[in-house]
């Protein structure tokens, strides 16, 4: 364990402070939203329950005048929370722990790197990103961000309503930093989903459907037992495939895999490795407006460990190695 890892007496000295004040933030936003909510709520009743008496359909036209401007009061003291949060707990965290790093709690990664990625199929259309941490450790430049990627479709009952539904493509964390080889072509790691559910078979589907998922590829076969079970590979060129992925990497995705326990996809495109982790929990969002614990130590060890996130990649998956110069 390094220094960055441990949450030292330094830290939450510096931080103790901030914790305290982001609580009692907390519960001033609290406040505020039930302060608005109740008054706003019962007025609404009262107006609602005399207009179905008097005037039935404007009840319902009250009743969601009273909802939005509830919701509104929220979402404003919501997004104080948030951004004071970010900028005083995260920012200072990053400060303390990787001084050479810069954060930027409103900015992400762009969706056009995104999906010059390739890594996922279908149309984005609606795509969201924040929470850029960037810079160099080591050898490595690198930047990540939450991304949130969805595609819309429209249903149309028999009446000829209406409904927008929208399907997830990823949701996690997205990392692009230097690799530490060179090479020309692309090759994408991503979870063996077909030959986990149907063995032999699964990877017949791979061979044959290889140029769908991703095309110009073909599947490629390693000789890693550990790795095929938990990922498939696929290339534009086998034997830089094979280059790419040495005996040691191939080990070292397999443990990352294992320590992170979620989803995580890779692509070898343009000098640098993408990685891509799949995760339901936003990164580096403030506790719940209804918590009524205090913030303590442990709090700071799982937002530092987030923090954190970008150093074990390059650790793990050992980028800062160079096998020569990048030019």
């Amino acid at each position: 364990m390094t220094h960055r890892d441990a949450l030292d007496d330094r830290t939450y000295a510096e931080l103790a402070p901030v914790l305290t004040e982001i609580d009692q933030l907390r519960r001033a936003v609290l406040a505020r939203v039930l302060g608005i909510g109740i008054p706003v709520m019962g007025i609404t009743l009262v107006i609602g329950a005399l207009a179905l008496v008097l005037l039935p359909p404007a009840a319902c036209f009250v009743v969601v005048v009273g909802l939005v401007v509830w919701s509104a009061g929220s979402a404003q003291a919501m997004r104080l929370y948030r951004r004071e949060f970010k900028q005083r707990v995260i920012g200072r965290l990053v400060a303390l722990h990787y001084p050479d790093l810069t954060y930027q709690p409103d900015a992400g990664i762009d969706r056009a790197t995104f999906s010059h990625a390739g890594l996922f199929r279908g149309a984005i259309d609606v795509y969201t990103s924040e929470d850029l941490l960037s810079g160099t450790l080591g050898a490595t430049t690198f930047r990540c961000a939450e991304v949130h990627a969805q595609s819309e479709t429209e249903d149309v009952d028999s009446d000829g309503d209406r409904t927008t539904r929208r399907q997830t493509i990823f949701k996690g964390l997205l990392f692009i930093g230097d690799f530490s080889k060179h090479f020309a072509g692309r090759t994408y790691v991503v979870p063996d989903v077909a030959q986990a559910a149907f063995g032999g078979l699964g990877q017949t589907l791979q061979q044959a459907t290889a140029g769908l998922q991703f095309p110009g590829t073909a599947l490629v076969q390693l000789e890693d037992p550990a790795f095929e079970r938990w990922f498939a590979v696929y290339g534009t060129d086998q034997v830089e495939a094979r280059y790419i992925l040495s005996t040691s990497l191939m080990q070292r995705l397999t443990t990352f895999r294992e320590a992170i326990g979620a989803s995580v996809s890779l692509a070898f495109i343009d000098g640098q490795v993408v990685v891509a982790i799949s995760r339901d929990r936003a990164w580096f969002e403030p506790p719940p407006l209804w918590r009524a614990a205090p913030l303590k130590p442990d709090d700071l060890r799982a937002w530092l460990a987030d923090v954190r996130l970008a150093q074990q990649i390059i650790d793990d998956l050992n980028l800062n190695l160079r096998i020569w110069s990048r030019t």
